[in-house]
């Protein structure tokens, strides 16, 4: 899925030792596609050992798979295979921890969030899922890891059970259930998709994989799972997991960017015609789970006896499976460095901070963000200067329209530095806080080109679903520590 969502990825030559005697994927050339040179024949697998591939595959899956909620399970999720529930849960429903040792945050996409200890986890929707469950689990999918995905969905199902009620809600309810998990302008498309289905198609979701590439934000990947999961048409799918386990099985070289179309080809070829959508999840779960990036179970696998990368390192002739696919060179992050303003009314509960909305495009698109500046771009006055200029002047907008009293900013406390990560962006965040006596603050107005202002509590945060990033910003703020 990560693949799926990078598609403009560099290619080059694999780092390492090179095996010998390998099918190789040309190089990319000046003016020439590497993806027209590749000659599939060449590569895939005679018929016999393709059937043999499919049987011993889904017979793995079978009885390995992991028990999801997308999948019709009940709870507990993780490991262990069972028989397809109904979708109803027991009684006492476990509690998150009690499913998977989570991290704080994920690598890229602006952060995830941190479980609370003891969370309970909503029932998996009644009836068993739909098709437009199917859409949404590939959605959280991309980019983020299947343990974090599986609260947020079974959350996100609680909340908008159908497309219709996700169609009728606000785009502040949709970032409210997704703030955490990253790349917003998913939950965007997702929410756009669900209008346009609604509005235009009568509620019915389309049912090819084709036809579901003409909804927003769908590609050749999340189509094919789909199509091939809910509806049962036999079209492939490939993500990162397929091209990892195919560079492997067929002892591909070169980097995934330049190994996507091959493997979309041979995927076609290798599809199992009566259970595409079991067999394009058992394809992705063997990559998941046992054909790894770094730490592969080989002894594991249950279709070692094909692999031809295996075959070469048990015969000398390559050092390692983990040389494929080769790994791509990664771009790093651009560099931002921005003064961050924490203004503040009261305290406590009531406690109350000015924020602004971004625009509606671009990055974090209508998320909600304490004001801001960028450094590098202050040109006479300091950060500092600008950033409280800044603030003034929504302040004094808000109190134009009615949104709050007009007051005076006091002297502000550097509280601190905050780094998130995004995956092509670092943000160094210079936090400064402002703390203004309590005020009454009047309804809430839009204010300025740029979007709106407002003074939240913590609980309106998070009823419209500020950013990982913010929340490290407010942590920051309230540490304690600062000096004038």
């Amino acid at each position: 899925r990560k693949l799926a969502s990078r598609l403009e990825a560099a290619s080059g030559a694999p780092p390492g030792r090179e095996c010998s005697m390998a099918p190789k994927v040309a190089p990319k050339r000046k003016r020439q596609s590497t993806e027209s040179v590749v000659d599939v024949e060449d590569l895939a697998l005679p018929q016999a050992s393709r059937a043999a591939f499919r049987s011993q595959l889904l017979d793995w899956y079978d009885q390995n798979r992991r028990k999801l909620p997308w999948r019709g399970d009940s709870a507990p999720y993780g490991k262990g295979s069972s028989p397809v529930s109904s979708g109803k849960a027991t009684a006492g429903t476990p509690k998150i921890s009690q499913f998977f040792q989570r991290k704080s945050t994920a690598p890229g996409g602006g952060g995830q969030a941190k479980d609370e200890p003891g969370t309970e986890l909503p029932a998996p929707p009644p009836g068993g899922v739909s098709a437009y469950g199917v859409w949404v689990s590939e959605v959280m999918l991309q980019q983020t890891r299947v343990e974090t995905v599986i609260e947020y969905w079974l959350r996100w199902m609680e909340r908008f059970p159908t497309l219709e009620a996700l169609a009728g809600a606000t785009a502040e309810e949709v970032n409210s259930l997704w703030a955490g998990l990253g790349y917003y302008s998913r939950a965007r498309r997702l929410h756009e998709g669900a209008q346009r289905v609604v509005n235009t198609m009568g509620g019915e979701m389309p049912r090819s994989a084709e036809a579901l590439k003409g909804l927003p934000g769908v590609g050749d990947y999340t189509a094919g799972a789909v199509a091939s999961i809910a509806f049962g048409e036999a079209a492939p799918a490939v993500d990162g997991n397929v091209v990892r386990v195919f560079s492997r099985l067929h002892r591909m070289e070169g980097e995934p960017a330049a190994l996507l179309k091959p493997c979309w080809a041979l995927a076609g070829d290798m599809l199992d015609q009566e259970r595409p959508g079991t067999y394009n999840q058992a394809l992705m779960e063997l990559g998941a789970t046992v054909c790894t990036p770094k730490s592969p179970s080989c002894s594991a696998c249950p279709v070692q006896n094909l692999c031809r990368v295996k075959a070469a390192v048990d015969a000398g002739e390559c050092e390692a499976v983990t040389l494929f696919p080769a790994k791509a060179v990664k771009k790093p992050p651009k560099d931002f460095e921005l003064a961050v303003a924490v203004v503040s009314i009261g305290s406590g509960a009531s406690q109350r901070f000015l924020l602004r909305q971004r625009p509606a495009s671009g990055l974090l698109a209508n998320q909600w963000e304490f004001p801001s500046v960028d450094v590098a771009v202050v040109e006479e006055d300091s950060p500092v200067t600008a950033l409280e200029t800044l603030v003034v002047n929504l302040m004094e907008a808000a109190a134009a329209a009615a949104a709050a009293p007009k007051g005076t900013l006091p002297a502000g406390k550097e509280k601190g530095q905050v780094i998130h990560l995004f995956s092509h962006q670092r943000h160094t965040m210079n936090v400064h806080s402002y703390s203004m006596p309590d005020q009454k603050p009047g309804p809430q107005s839009p204010v300025g080109q740029d979007g709106k202002v407002r003074w939240m509590t913590r609980e309106d945060m998070k009823e419209v679903g500020v950013t990982t990033g913010m929340k490290k910003v407010l942590s920051c703020s309230c540490s304690g520590k600062g000096r004038p």
